[in-house]
């Protein structure tokens, strides 16, 4: 929640769904933006003092092909 809560306020790109069914997740949500915005995404996160360990980008091409 922390991440939808600074990304929001920080107008960064993206925007929360639900975690796709073929990854298991604790809460069940993610931040869904492009991969082309990660660098920037982690950078806001990091400095916001949200770590960003254990974060995994997930390449949906890769899950629904």
């Amino acid at each position: 929640m922390g991440c939808e809560t600074l990304c929001i306020e920080r107008g960064l790109p993206g925007r929360t769904i639900p975690v796709p069914g073929e990854v298991a997740a604790g809460c069940g949500l993610a931040w869904k933006a492009l991969p082309a915005d990660e660098e920037l995404l982690r950078a806001e996160l990091a400095a916001a003092g949200i770590p960003t360990e254990g974060y995994t980008v997930i390449d949906m091409w890769e899950v629904v092909r």
